[in-house]
C-alpha cells in the first residue's frame, strides 16, 4: 500500500480538522459548512448555502490535509443525502486533497458502499478513476479488512468497476486484485466477477 496514501488519510484519525483555519471563527460561512459536514446537518447546509461566499467554502482546503467538505463527508461516512445535497450545491468531486486523492478513492479506501449511488448513478463519477499512483478505488477497497471494504468491492463492480485491472508498480510488478487482498470475503466476491484470473493469465507476471 502506498505509504503517503495512509499518511493522508490519517489526517481523519488524529484530529485535523477545518477549525484550524484562520478562516474558521464561528460566524464565517466556512465554520458553518464544516459544521453542517460534521453534524450530517442537511438543514445547516442549505441554510450556510444562502451566505456569502458559500461557493469558496464549499469547495475550500483549509487545512493541512487538504480534504474539501465533500471529501471529508466521505471519508466520515456521512449519509447519502448529505453528500447528495453537496453535490447538489456545487461540491466539485474532482478536487483531490493534498496528495490527489479525490472522493470516488476515499470511498474504496473506507468502505464507504452506500454512497457509490449517488456519486456514480447519479452524478456520475468513473468507478474506474485512475490515480496516479497506478490504482483504482475498487484496488484500495481491496486492501480493507472489514465487511464493507467487500460491499464496497461488490458495489463498485456493480456499476461498473473492472474487476481485473491490474495493480502495477514499477518496483513489485503487477497483481491480480484477487492476490492483492487478504480479506477472504473480498476474494470470495471478486472470484463471482473475474474473467482473466480463472483463465489463468491474472497471476502470472
Amino acid at each position: 500500500m502506498n505509504l503517503n496514501f495512509c499518511v493522508s488519510w490519517s489526517y481523519i484519525l488524529i484530529g485535523a480538522s477545518f477549525a484550524q483555519s484562520q478562516k474558521m471563527d464561528e460566524s464565517s460561512v466556512y465554520y458553518q459548512v464544516f459544521m453542517a459536514v460534521r453534524q450530517d446537518d442537511i438543514d445547516q447546509l442549505k441554510a450556510a448555502s444562502k451566505l456569502e461566499d458559500f461557493a469558496e467554502a464549499l469547495n475550500s482546503q483549509p487545512d493541512r490535509s487538504g480534504q474539501t467538505p465533500l471529501m471529508r463527508a466521505v471519508l466520515q461516512g456521512k449519509s447519502p443525502e448529505l453528500v447528495r445535497t453537496l453535490m447538489e450545491l456545487g461540491a466539485d468531486p474532482s478536487i483531490g486533497e493534498k496528495d490527489g486523492y479525490t472522493p470516488m478513492h476515499g470511498v474504496g479506501f473506507q468502505g464507504r458502499y452506500n454512497l457509490i449511488p449517488v456519486l456514480v448513478d447519479e452524478f456520475n463519477l468513473d468507478p474506474n478513476d485512475v490515480h496516479e499512483d497506478g490504482f483504482t478505488p475498487l484496488h484500495r477497497a481491496c486492501w480493507g479488512a472489514q465487511g464493507r471494504h467487500t460491499l464496497t468491492v461488490e458495489a463498485l463492480i456493480g456499476v461498473g468497476a473492472d474487476p481485473d485491472k491490474l495493480m502495477c508498480r514499477p518496483s513489485s510488478g503487477c497483481l491480480h486484485p484477487i492476490d492483492a487482498t487478504q480479506n477472504e470475503q473480498t476474494k470470495k466476491t471478486l472470484l463471482k466477477y473475474t474473467k482473466e484470473y480463472l483463465n489463468g493469465s491474472g497471476s502470472e507476471f
